[in-house]
């Protein structure tokens, strides 16, 4: 992904995360699946995020559904999973 297009992504989510009366703006992958590590959290999370530290609810998926984000869908390639370099080299032939 593009340096422009990843600060697009990131524009996106902190323009929706300053108006948003939610706690969480999150990006959703390409094929609807909540990506909570891409994602702005309000400071207000952080007791609900204490409590799930504390009880040993550790899945960022089930925080995100919980505190009731916002999702906002962003393209395919924004969210790459890339763990090799043969899938990094695939990924750069799709994005030049």
């Amino acid at each position: 992904m593009s340096k422009d297009r990843t600060a697009a992504l990131l524009r996106v989510l902190l323009l929706r995360a300053e108006t948003a009366e939610r706690n969480c703006v999150a990006a959703t992958g390409p094929y609807g699946q909540p990506e909570p590590l891409c994602a702005v959290y309000h400071r207000r999370c952080l007791p609900a995020l204490t409590r799930s530290i504390r009880d040993k609810r550790l899945r960022m998926r089930d925080f995100v559904k919980e505190i009731g984000a916002i999702w906002v869908p962003v393209d395919k390639l924004a969210l790459a999973n890339v763990n090799t370099p043969a899938e990094w080299a695939e990924f750069e032939a799709k994005v030049s």
